[in-house]
């Protein structure tokens, strides 16, 4: 799923989940795909739901996106519920650098537990906000 910006577009993905060491911990990768007209910088990334949560993972150096390009996020996720259990209002929370400003892009996810009790996110929307926008940091 892509944002709509003019004639330009951000995409994310889930590209791949495996299970980790402890239960209801998961590694899941996302492609974050760049169609618009100008290089991004993601300098981090969080996911803040209460069922599907991480901590926030900042890039040192910042995970550069070029033009037409596509990169993979790997983000250690928490999640624990129930088989067959939805998820809903997740959000993949990017802070970027882009068009020469900060901006923090929310990808809305739906988590859908399988029948083995592994997560999956969906792309839902996919909203932009320039960072101070409201006044706030």
């Amino acid at each position: 799923m892509g944002l709509a910006s003019g004639s330009s577009e951000i995409g994310v993905e889930q590209v791949d989940r495996s299970g980790r060491d402890n239960p209801g911990e998961w590694l899941f990768k996302w492609r974050i795909q760049n169609k618009t007209a100008e290089p991004m910088r993601c300098l981090s990334v969080r996911v803040p739901h209460e069922k599907f949560r991480s901590r926030e993972r900042v890039f040192e150096p910042p995970l550069a996106v070029a033009v037409g390009a596509s990169v993979i996020l790997d983000m250690a996720v928490f999640c624990d519920e129930p088989p067959e259990t939805i998820v809903e209002n997740a959000f993949l929370i990017l802070h970027i650098d882009w068009r020469q400003a900060h901006w923090r892009l929310f990808v809305r996810l739906e988590i859908r537990v399988g029948a083995q009790g592994a997560p999956d996110s969906v792309t839902e929307s996919i909203t932009i906000q320039r960072v101070g926008f409201s006044g706030l940091s």
